[in-house]
């Protein structure tokens, strides 16, 4: 989905060197510093470590450029058509999102084990997740296995990101693979990966 056209620094920039270790407090002090009053700050951290977050996976999910959540704040206009307005958690509490960035956090929470190890895997949020498994059990532990085989053999959440969404095509003219998880595609889907037909993707990821 469209980014909003801000320009933004990331607050994890610097964080490497000064912080040896993430802790529940820093993390809500991360929160504060953007924006987010105090018993709200305590109340995500509080929803993300009940979805099984440590404090340093809870600063990802926040903040990080690449493995961050996204949370849907409005919608954007571009061109005369409207996008809904997806938004990293720390800046959408930033522009006075707080509220939502906690409803998010809370979702993601209520979600089984096996949903937030997908979305964490595949860095995705609850509605794509949704598209992918039709909240059917049996395509939830097909799509699980997917993310397991393709994090096994990948490596890193990042790379897999990338991955699924690459074509199974090696001329890449095909669907991606995201796709291809959210019909009745997603059965040979999950053979051909389970064969390494997306090692081209991998390598170029």
């Amino acid at each position: 989905m469209p980014a909003a056209p801000v320009t933004r620094v990331w607050p994890t920039a610097g964080y490497r060197a000064r912080v040896p270790r993430w802790t529940r407090e820093r993390v809500a002090e991360l929160l504060s510093s953007h924006g987010a009053d105090a018993a709200t700050a305590a109340d995500i951290v509080e929803a993300l470590e009940h979805a099984g977050l440590k404090p340093a996976r809870m600063r990802g999910w926040l903040a990080s450029s690449t493995r961050a959540y996204t949370v849907n704040t409005g919608t954007l206009v571009i061109d005369g058509t409207e996008y809904p307005r997806g938004q990293t958690p720390i800046f959408a509490v930033e522009d006075g999102h707080q509220v939502l960035v906690l409803e998010a956090a809370r979702a993601f929470a209520s979600a089984s084990a096996e949903e937030r190890e997908i979305c964490l895997t595949f860095l995705c949020e609850l509605d794509e997740l949704q598209a992918m498994t039709h909240g059917d059990p049996v395509r939830t532990q097909q799509v699980l296995g997917v993310a397991r085989t393709l994090l096994a053999q990948l490596g890193k959440d990042t790379t897999v990101y990338l991955a699924m969404r690459g074509c199974l095509d090696a001329k890449r003219s095909g669907p991606r693979i995201i796709d291809c998880l959210a019909d009745e595609r997603l059965a040979d889907t999950a053979v051909a990966i389970e064969r390494g037909d997306y090692a081209h993707l991998a390598a170029n990821a």
